[in-house]
């Protein structure tokens, strides 16, 4: 690393580049020493200089270091490259070096104390702290107070929170962040000129004023104790998490010994104690909650001997096991989500479940005496959260027992042993009786005992038959969020089930088993429930039992929508999401009965979906609408449809009219207009009528190069970006108006075949493609389905209209392509002879290789061939495809596309 020899090169720009913790790339780098020095001036006796400061900020200091701040006395302050997990370039305060040894180390602003990975040259303190005092006064005498205030701090004070873990750029702080306990370190130094300096600038006091409180300044002893202990522990956590032993172990000491002091003091001082968190040991440091189990687990490391190998797949399996569980805690599994992530998915747990039955009796006995914790961690939401949490490897025993058993929904969760509301034996018995029952047995034997046993209860029995509907586990688990998602379902006759071995098992059969407990479960009403789980509990079983047996799942589902229908009549939503929830099964249940051939269901579903108010009702999706896209023709669906989505009487009608709004921005619901609704005669009549409306809703405003943002007028706000080609011409802060019917065309886009609309586009260019839209949906209205096509990149949630056209036992006509039932025809073409090319699937992924048109360029397009006919010039066949892409419907000449799986061409084809 090159160092400046002139300290004044630096500010102000360059020096907030270096101090706030410049990161060197590269991989997480170990600390490779055997311990971390105290300061030399630690344990040496302090005498306070004279100073107009009010006193209590030098009682604080002194009690802050006599219990274990690191002390900068003694120290040079100098240019220092320091590690942090990685290396961070900063200023701090540099430990002599001791004899026989090459690693330094240094005292940062925190207090904390870091091993230097390179020294440069002495820099200047008062240059710094003046630099401190601009940064504070240049973003006002105020800045930051909200935040501080709430944080108990001063009001120029923010605090250290946050530097460390995923969220923050970890290594110590800089000169940039602001910190009452910087004032304690110019303190402790002796340079009491610059901590009045630093003080006065954050918050409201100067020289002349006395007999002031510390609390008019919000900051107390107590207050910058939980200040350093926060960054002292969030820095444990990491150290741990990356496996930086000897910096976790060390940091463990040092903060366990300082909180047991603080707290002592603190309890002296008569701060008050907060009993909500602390167990009885950390009420003044609520968030150092797992505090004991860290230091315990980071001595129980240390004082380990090196481990041997994990013994190879076929050897002593007890000997495997064994190694296995051993090294359940160097899990470390990293956060993907924000909320958090678990360690189900480890390799070492994947392992353990691969054992089978001989890792159950050890895994047990784990899960009652295993105290460690793995290095897995998940961390709040906010990018300031102190929030972290250690998974104990108790988590990732319990997930792997369950999964071996075949089994989840045994009474009590690692986490009720994490914070003592459960003993390790209680936790172990329900999986041992289980084990015991079952044991030898195969899992689908175990599903069928557990729906068979009448004290099993409804979660067993509801995940007995949910695993016995399941398709057999793919080669590698699905994961999402860190969660291992369970394997797909499909109906009886369209593929395997992992229950198929039990379908000749009488006396009682499955299908009577889940039959009878779904019903049992309905029965059950929940104690002082709204909304009714047990009775939805029971809907998810029917479904279920329909995918297992329809013919025996059809008397429980009209037994179960009778009685959902009732639920919904006598108790209020009362916000709970009951009638949506409820509403969408029974939309689900008259799908399945119609297509066993109960017309009526649609009776019972009509008389419901027409009583849901969504001003009132909680909206999650669009699942409730689901007959009206299976059989928009049913003349009931039809009608209700036509009624809710166009009758002024409707209160969905009114909803629809009102898009952008926030209840229309959660998941699917932002998607509505593009939904397969779009096949029901009656919503696609509502969408055409606010295709014609032009009244302004919102602003689409261009605020960067290459993103805009949309300000609707009912409040809500989405930033999108964009192609800084596409805004050529719309300045930024410039901005063009939406209308409804802009609204509409832009979310019609998104369909595959639409013609494109942007929001930001000129109104004239939008009033086109406007047009377009609207005949785009007179065509293809009946084409919408809601069923995927190959390679369909939807989100999950997204309820999306796809264009689907028919297979059809004749060369496409005109009278065809008018509505919309083909892409092109060859009708009245050529010699007239034209004939079908035989797909081997419908449709087939392709790309159209588009050739460059007067300035469009040559370009790739990616879609889907729906069609394929032939025509005879001559001698020769020519052979076009129906091509659907982004925004394209298109026939186009074979010769320019290439299809996943090419079909050979027909004898003389070109």
């Amino acid at each position: 690393m090159r160092f400046s020899s002139n300290r004044r090169i630096l500010p102000p720009i360059a020096i907030a580049l270096a101090c706030l913790g410049a990161q060197n790339a590269g991989q997480p780098t170990k600390f490779d020493g055997r311990s971390i020095p105290d300061p030399p001036a630690q344990k040496e006796p302090w005498t306070p200089p004279q100073t107009k400061l009010p006193r209590f900020l030098l009682t604080a200091t002194s009690a802050l270091f006599d219990q274990g701040v690191a002390d900068p006395r003694g120290c040079e302050y100098r240019e220092v490259e320091v590690l942090d997990g990685r290396t961070y370039g900063t200023h701090a305060f540099v430990l002599p070096e001791r004899p026989g040894e090459t690693r330094r180390f240094a005292v940062g602003w925190d207090g904390e104390i870091y091993p230097a990975a390179s020294v440069g040259p002495a820099v200047n303190l008062d240059a710094d702290v003046r630099d401190m005092v601009d940064s504070i006064r240049t973003g006002g005498p105020n800045a930051g107070a909200r935040v501080a205030r709430g944080q108990g701090n001063a009001a120029g004070f923010g605090g250290l929170w946050g530097r460390h873990g995923r969220f923050g750029p970890g290594g110590p702080p800089g000169l940039g962040e602001r910190s009452a306990l910087k004032v304690c370190l110019l303190l402790r130094l002796g340079r009491a000129d610059l901590a009045e300096k630093l003080f006065a600038a954050a918050t409201t006091w100067t020289p002349e004023i006395r007999g002031r409180d510390f609390t008019d300044y919000h900051v107390n002893y107590l207050r910058l104790a939980q200040e350093w202990a926060t960054g002292m522990y969030l820095r444990l956590v990491d150290a741990h998490m990356r496996g930086d032993d000897v910096i976790a172990l060390d940091t463990a000491r040092r903060l366990s010994a300082f909180v047991k002091a603080a707290q002592a003091r603190a309890k002296e001082m008569g701060f008050e104690w907060d009993p909500t968190h602390g167990n009885g040991r950390a009420g003044y440091f609520p968030f150092l909650r797992q505090l004991p189990e860290l230091l315990a687990d980071q001595e129980r490391r240390a004082s380990e001997p090196p481990r041997g190998p994990i013994p190879p797949r076929g050897a002593d399996p007890a000997a495997r096991v064994a190694a296995l569980i051993r090294d359940l805690d160097q899990i470390a599994q990293p956060q993907q989500m924000h909320f958090g992530n678990t360690p189900v998915n480890a390799p070492q747990v994947l392992a353990l479940e691969a054992e089978g039955e001989a890792a159950v009796e050890p895994l047990l006995a784990a899960i009652e005496n295993d105290t460690r914790l793995t290095r897995t961690v998940s961390f709040g939401r906010g990018s300031m959260s102190i929030d972290r949490r250690v998974y104990p490897v108790l988590e990732a025993e319990v997930v792997a027992v369950r999964n071996i058993l075949g089994m989840h929904q045994f009474p009590g969760e690692a986490s009720q042993v994490e914070y003592g509301s459960l003993s390790r034996k209680d936790l172990a018995r329900p999986m041992r009786e289980f084990w015991e029952k079952n044991r030898g047995l195969s899992p689908p034997e175990r599903w069928y005992r557990t729906l068979l046993d009448d004290s099993a209860g409804p979660k067993p029995w509801m995940e007995a038959a949910g695993h016995l509907i399941e398709l057999p586990d793919p080669a590698v688990p699905a994961v999402f969020g860190g969660i291992r998602v369970a394997a797909s379902r499909s109906r009886a006759g369209e593929g395997p089930m992992k229950g198929d071995v039990l379908r000749s098992r009488r006396n009682p059969s499955v299908s009577e088993l889940i039959a009878r407990r779904t019903l049992e479960i309905a029965g059950v009403p929940w104690p002082r429930s709204t909304p009714d789980l047990q009775l939805q509990g029971a809907c998810w079983m029917a479904l279920d039992l329909d995918r297992w047996d329809s013919k025996a799942a059809l008397p429980v589902i009209q037994a179960l929508t009778t009685q959902a229908r009732e639920t919904i009549d006598w108790f209020p939503s009362e916000g709970y999401g009951q009638h949506e929830t409820l509403v969408q099964y029974i939309a689900q249940f008259s799908v399945i009965r119609a297509r066993a051939g109960d017309r009526a269901a649609f009776a019972d579903y009509v008389a419901e979906i027409r009583k849901w108010n969504p001003e009132k009702d909680q909206l999650n999706g669009l699942e409730a609408f689901e007959p009206m896209w299976t059989y928009p023709d049913d003349p009931a669906v039809r009608e209700a449809a036509r009624w809710l989505f166009n009758d002024p009487a409707s209160p969905w009608a009114a909803f629809l009219r009102k898009p952008g709004t926030s209840r229309l921005s959660f998941r699917s619901l932002s998607h509505i207009y593009a939904s397969p609704l779009l096949r029901s005669p009656g919503f696609r009549e509502a969408v055409l009528a606010m295709m014609a409306d032009r009244s302004a809703i919102g602003t689409a405003r261009r605020t960067h190069k290459t993103a805009i943002q949309l300000e609707m007028s009912g409040g809500d706000r989405e930033g999108i970006p964009v192609p800084e080609a596409d805004l050529e011409g719309l300045a930024v802060g410039a901005g063009q108006l939406i209308r409804t019917c802009d609204y509409l065309a832009w979310q019609i886009s998104a369909i595959e075949g639409a013609p494109r609309c942007e929001l930001y586009w000129p109104q004239e260019q939008r009033d086109a493609a406007v047009a377009e839209c609207v005949g785009f949906l007179k065509t293809y209205g009946d084409r919408f389905t809601a069923e995927r096509p190959p390679g369909a990149q939807v989100p999950p949630f997204h309820k999306t209209a796809h264009l689907a056209f028919p297979r059809l036992d004749h060369p496409a006509t005109r009278a065809d392509v008018q509505a919309g039932r083909a892409i092109f025809s060859l009708e009245g073409e050529g010699d007239g002879e034209v004939r079908r090319v035989a797909l081997p699937s419908l449709p087939i992924r392709a790309k159209w290789n588009v050739p460059a048109v007067d300035d469009a360029p040559a370009a790739v397009e990616e879609g889907l061939v729906w069609q394929a006919e032939e025509i005879r010039r001559g001698n020769q066949w020519e052979r076009y495809y129906g091509f659907v892409g982004r925004h394209v419907i298109a026939r186009v000449p074979a010769g320019s596309i290439d299809l996943a799986g090419r079909l050979p061409p027909a004898p003389g084809a070109r």
